[in-house]
């Protein structure tokens, strides 16, 4: 009996073998020719004068089939010596599953395995095993079911309509969930106006579904040896790639997706490849929430609505130049640990990177969450610049204000990893040069780190501003008060000096302390009354103390007129 006969499809002649000749694998020339024939004459096929293939009017249960290769001595009537399925039109519901289609198939001409195949009704796929399998010019009237499928060699969809049809059970109309496909897949031109499932897919190869050149090295290992370029595909029904696997190059390039497409727990390339959505349209719901990239561009794609990246981690070069986001896009807890641009976008309706922390007024703890998001600095700066422009469009410039104080921090710390990786990187006398220069450039930091940042944080805080003039009043007339207790002290030659020149100045106790204070504040003003005037080394201090007034005041009021006449 046939090890296959639990399917209840097996030839009847050939049922008591091993193998009946309908599954019976390594099927040779004869047996491949028994075999087309007698699939012919079991579901009834004929040559239709308004067909140029073969018609199946009636169910076709092929589960199981072992479709061997074929060749010119494998004809049946008008089959001709074209090969299995080409222009042939099946009626009714047809039935793959578990089938092993073992023929090589080449890119141009023929033998093609499917080739302006029209299926009328459902067609079933599953857990089929497929050697090479090129779909050409085919049409799906009803829905296709290809879950669980392996594909070991090139997988081809060449300008095949997936056309909408009714759902059974509420799955999905055309399904791909669990496939692997160890070869390439390419949809090149495909039209799907129904709804698409590829959950838990996994691609071991390159995945195309856009626009892609493409250049055969040897007949050997690509038949056809030319370049040839495949078309943007078009998504006219909801998509879904939930928790599927891209582990060689992926391409959506100028594809448009009309519906909803959800990408969310996806893998892509993560050993190797790149993954390219460029100039693609998403003009319903995008999700890419908890995915995984590697070298990814979203160039000059267009987001007519939602998208959302909330929890994805980026690795390599990222880019979204160009882009445009109609509406909010969501990067909440995403990661980004190499190259990032967001060069040239356009943030709409603004775009969220903080999340809960959107309100935080604490500019360390925003600073510690996006270094632990970003370990590349200037990923951090381009997502701080990205975030405060869109604060700014709402007209939120308090949050803008936060997310400058980051951008201007995460500059300095990348000038100085920069001058740091260059003297590392320095050998000889243009070490010495490479050293001065990173000194420099810690000095510059570390100027910048107290009088930009501490005190003003970068011109955003006037409060800051005042409690600094207040210290620097409080500190250096506490200073000025010491000094004066040891003004006939000799330094240098020169005396450490008073301030206390008037004919009824207090010096000691808190009535001297508060002329300090007094003197101290004119001088920082640079009002310069005249009553009280320094001496010996407190003229020195005096004339920093003015110096340092006067950048002061002059902060004070770039900061105040800047945080509330904007």
């Amino acid at each position: 009996m046939c090890r296959m006969a639990h399917f209840g499809n097996c030839d009847p002649e050939t049922a008591d073998q091993e193998y009946c000749i309908f599954h019976k694998p390594d099927k040779n020339e004869n047996e491949a020719r028994e075999f087309y024939n007698k699939f012919v004459l079991k579901f009834f096929g004929y040559k239709s004068p308004r067909s140029e293939g073969l018609v199946f009017a009636g169910p076709v249960d092929a589960r199981g089939f072992v479709f061997p290769s074929a060749t010119s001595r494998v004809k049946y009537r008008e089959w001709g010596e074209t090969t299995p399925f080409r222009y042939t039109l099946f009626k009714k519901s047809v039935d793959f599953s578990e089938a092993c289609f073992s023929s090589d198939t080449l890119f141009f001409g023929p033998p093609a395995l499917f080739d302006s195949v029209t299926f009328e009704s459902h067609v079933y796929f599953n857990d089929s095993n497929f050697r090479e399998a090129r779909f050409c010019k085919v049409k799906f009237f009803k829905g296709v079911n290809f879950e669980g499928i392996e594909s070991h060699g090139r997988m081809i969809f060449e300008e095949c309509q997936f056309v909408s049809g009714q759902k059974i059970n509420d799955v999905l109309d055309v399904r791909f969930k669990g496939a692997n496909f160890y070869g390439p897949v390419i949809f090149d031109h495909c039209v799907f106006t129904t709804d698409i499932n590829f959950e838990s897919v996994h691609f071991h190869s390159d995945a195309i579904f856009g626009d892609e050149e493409m250049l055969f090295r040897s007949r050997e290992e690509y038949p056809g040896g030319f370049p040839f370029k495949t078309h943007a595909s078009e998504f006219h029904a909801e998509m879904d790639f939930h928790n599927s696997e891209f582990k060689g190059n992926v391409n959506f390039e100028s594809c448009i997706f009309d519906k909803k497409v959800n990408f969310q727990y996806c893998l892509f390339s993560e050993e190797r490849g790149e993954t390219n959505f460029s100039r693609s349209r998403f003009k319903d719901t995008s999700l890419f929430d908890s995915a995984q990239f590697r070298n990814v561009s979203f160039n000059s794609v267009v987001f007519e609505k939602d998208v959302s990246f909330n929890n994805a981690t980026f690795h390599g070069d990222t880019t979204f130049e160009g882009s445009v986001f109609e509406r909010v896009a969501s990067f909440v807890n995403t990661g980004f640990y190499d190259e990032l641009s967001f060069a040239n976008c356009d943030f709409k309706e603004g775009a969220d990177f903080l999340g809960k922390l959107k309100n935080e007024t604490d500019t360390s703890q925003l600073w510690n969450f996006f270094k632990s998001r970003f370990s590349n600095i200037q990923a951090l700066i381009e997502v701080a610049r990205v975030q405060r422009l869109s604060f700014e469009k709402e007209g939120k410039r308090d949050e803008a204000d936060r997310m400058f104080v980051l951008e201007m921090r995460a500059k300095r710390k990348l000038r100085l990893l920069n001058s740091k990786e260059h003297l590392a990187e320095s050998r000889g006398l243009s070490k010495l040069k490479a050293y001065f220069g990173y000194l420099g450039t810690w000095l510059g930091v570390q100027t910048e780190k107290v009088l930009a940042d501490w005190i003003t944080q970068y011109g955003t805080s006037w409060r800051r501003i005042l409690i600094s003039s207040g210290a620097v009043i409080g500190i250096i007339g506490f200073v000025y008060w010491i000094l004066s207790m040891f003004s006939e002290k000799v330094f240098l030659g020169i005396p450490v000096g008073t301030i206390y020149t008037c004919e009824h100045c207090a010096t000691g106790g808190i009535l001297g302390f508060l002329n300090a204070l007094y003197y101290s504040l004119v001088t920082f003003t640079t009002l310069g009354y005249g009553d009280m005037h320094p001496t010996g080394w407190l003229k020195a201090l005096s004339a920093i103390e003015a110096l340092t007034g006067a950048v002061f005041m002059a902060l004070i009021v770039a900061v105040i007129a800047r945080k509330w006449m904007r």
